[in-house]
């Protein structure tokens, strides 16, 4: 609804079900609250450095080869099932609370995340998340697995060159 040089923020009361920005590379920062919004696809946004989600119909967000993301924000995304974030070199901090949904999250070549980055999105979705990719995560030198609840099926950890303990 408004977009500009400098951010995307769409009203609360704005009934929309599906957005699209990708290879938007003008914006820095999303903000959405939504009731609506099930699906978000802001991929290959160079210059997006933060982007914070609010909507418990939410289900899917792509953010796919934003190489300036730093945060990434979707508390109480109830319904969320997928979050991917791969090739986001300078993601250090996500925060899922309240994903109980997760199933899939990909942090392919996030190479600043490490577990303390990461234990927020795992426990948070413990007894839903099935598949985490971790492929590249080349700050991650520890990963808890032992959390009450974690029904994780497949994990990558292709490419953690300072992996050294799974516990």
């Amino acid at each position: 609804r408004n977009l500009s040089h400098a951010g995307l923020q769409i009203h609360p009361t704005f009934v929309l079900e599906e957005l699209k920005a990708n290879n938007c590379n003008r914006v820095k920062h999303v903000k959405i609250s939504s009731a609506c919004l099930v699906r978000v696809s802001l991929s290959s946004c160079s210059m997006l450095s933060n982007a914070s989600f609010s909507c418990p119909s939410l289900l899917d967000v792509n953010l796919h080869d934003c190489g300036q993301l730093e945060s990434v924000f979707v508390d109480g995304c109830v319904s969320l099932r997928t979050l991917t974030c791969g090739l986001c070199p300078n993601l250090i901090s996500v925060n899922a609370e309240g994903c109980v949904a997760l199933q899939s999250a990909s942090f392919f070549g996030c190479r600043q995340l490490d577990w303390e980055d990461l234990v927020h999105v795992v426990e948070a979705s413990a007894s839903s998340l099935l598949s985490l990719n971790l492929n590249g995560c080349t700050a991650l030198d520890f990963f808890r697995l032992r959390l009450e609840g974690v029904v994780l099926e497949k994990i990558d950890f292709r490419g953690c060159s300072r992996l050294g303990f799974i516990d």
